[in-house]
């Protein structure tokens, strides 16, 4: 007999080592599926915080995250984006109230944006994005007039107010269907009737004229604008007086041309409400 023929055949596992590799291999999957969930699932943010991958944040060193207020009473979202805001035609980026431009946040203060609302109060959803590196960006979604916050993040990563673009937007239904609805922001107490628009546009613009139209369709107005150089290259600044326009939300647009064949800008509606 060969000395393979002698060879014994192999003794049958044991229940038990078979239920240890059963129990390595299933640790292996969990700690895989982890990894993976880690990479590919967005991070658990509130619903109108900006959409991050949680895998593009691991290198940054104040991720984008969910935050509390000092009283912990509201939940806002704030820290540094993996890329900048991806907008390719000519876009409102940024709506204030008129300030002086060399306002900036300090650390160990409490941030404080306000903003004039006509009507009763809702929900709103406040966004800041730095318009330079690094992508600092805060997401709130206050019921009020205003929002608080600690500063010392944002007076770390971007203390200018220049370079922060403020968006405070409400949907409102107007006809039949709800409607985002911007309104001016300031940084602080105060108020102005004056807003300054700022538009982001990879192309050359030269905007002459503001069409601002009532919601109903019954009054149309077109001002003369000029528009200066924005705070950071591709962007320019339009200020415009609401004085002595009534309150309520209007449609407006900017427009290269005097009359309706000229928008370079898409129509968007404000909110209008005069200081008092």
């Amino acid at each position: 007999m060969s000395l393979v023929d002698r060879r014994l055949p192999d003794a049958p596992k044991s229940k038990r080592s078979v239920g240890c590799a059963l129990l390595q291999v299933s640790a292996i999957l969990v700690v895989m599926l982890t990894a993976w969930a880690d990479v590919a699932l967005p991070q658990s943010l509130p619903a109108y915080c900006e959409a991050v991958d949680s895998g593009l944040l691991g290198g940054l060193a104040v991720p984008y995250a969910k935050r509390a207020t000092p009283d912990g009473s509201t939940y806002y979202c704030e820290g540094v984006l993996p890329k900048p805001i991806g907008i390719s035609p000519p876009a409102i980026i940024s709506l204030k109230q008129e300030q002086p431009v060399d306002l900036r946040f300090s650390t160990g203060t409490v941030a404080s944006l306000s903003w004039t609302s006509a009507g009763q109060i809702q929900e709103a959803h406040l966004r800041l994005r730095s318009l330079q590196a690094p992508l600092f960006a805060l997401d709130a979604a206050p019921i009020a007039s205003s929002f608080s916050w600690d500063a010392n993040l944002i007076a770390r990563l971007q203390p200018n107010w220049k370079y922060s673009a403020a968006l405070l937007s409400q949907t409102v239904k107007i006809g039949e269907h709800p409607q985002e609805v911007l309104s001016p922001v300031r940084l602080g107490n105060g108020c102005s009737d004056t807003y300054i628009f700022t538009i982001r546009s990879a192309a050359p613009l030269h905007l002459m004229t503001a069409l601002i139209q009532s919601v109903d369709g019954k009054s149309s107005r077109t001002y003369p604008i000029r528009q200066t150089v924005g705070p950071v290259p591709n962007t320019v600044d339009i200020a415009l007086s609401f004085k002595t326009m009534a309150e309520g939300v209007f449609l407006v647009s900017f427009n290269e041309r005097v009359g309706l064949s000229g928008i370079v800008t898409l129509p968007f509606y404000i909110l209008v409400s005069r200081c008092k």
